[in-house]
């Protein structure tokens, strides 16, 4: 995703049409809104495929409309994992240094006094913050 596009999918109008086609084919929704030039249809329409698949994988995540992005959706942990990696180790204070979408971090602050989050990629890690 590139950053100009995480920032149209930050607005209110833009996101509703991701939520309003959740149970749309992310290609037929594609093929649908590249008839609207002012519309990110690509965005939206990944960002339709991102959720379909963060149903399953990150459920609690999903109800919170977030923006997801495809690949560090595909490499970052379930919940489910993540849950299991956060009972495995507890401390004052842990570094990932490759935080991607920031799964893992959040599950670990449940057992740690202060997480760092890195990521090098830009994008993923406004997606982080946001």
């Amino acid at each position: 995703m590139l950053l100009e596009e995480f920032e149209k999918l930050q607005m209110p109008k833009i996101f509703s049409v991701v939520l309003e086609n959740l149970d749309v084919s992310p290609h037929e929704l594609s093929i649908k809104l590249s008839k609207e030039s002012l519309l990110p249809h690509r965005a939206i329409a990944e960002q339709v495929n991102c959720h379909q698949k963060a149903k399953k994988k990150l459920p609690s995540f999903i109800k919170k409309q977030l923006i997801f992005d495809k690949i560090p959706l595909e490499q970052a942990s379930s919940e489910f994992t993540a849950k299991y990696k956060a009972s495995l180790i507890s401390g004052n204070s842990l570094i990932d240094l490759t935080g991607g979408l920031g799964i893992d971090d959040l599950f670990f602050a449940t057992s740690f006094n202060k997480v760092t989050y890195c990521e090098l990629n830009k994008v993923t890690s406004e997606i982080f913050r946001y």
